[in-house]
């Protein structure tokens, strides 16, 4: 949204420019580029990392909505499943271990409330 105001604010401003000009000549985005090899390696660490975390946590909220939606021995599986995503999301820091616990415990009364 802040891209757009921007975007037509400066359109008054550079109102000779066509909106492809400016934005390649005024990025709002600035991409760090580290000069150190150590840094470089940490940012593809980071971008591959950040796409594994974002994989796990599609995959996990999947399997919570599957939990709520589902009754009786659906539910039951669905919990078991949803259960050791959590675990392994709480292991692998993608979620906090408490919120993790959390999550188990609500799904947990929900799956008992629907036998």
């Amino acid at each position: 949204m802040a891209s757009r105001l921007t975007l037509r604010r400066s359109r008054s401003i550079f109102s000779g420019l066509a909106p492809e000009d400016f934005r390649s000549t005024f990025s709002t985005a600035e991409v760090a580029v580290p000069r150190i090899k150590s840094a470089a390696k940490r940012m593809r660490q980071g971008r591959a990392r950040t796409v594994q975390n974002r994989t796990h946590r599609s995959a996990l909220r999947t399997a919570l909505r599957k939990v709520r939606a589902a009754s009786g021995a659906e539910a039951a599986t669905a919990y078991a499943e949803a259960v050791k995503l959590l675990d392994r999301a709480a292991q692998k820091n993608i979620v906090h271990k408490n919120a993790a616990a959390r999550q188990k415990s609500r799904l947990a009364k929900l799956v008992a409330g629907r036998k």
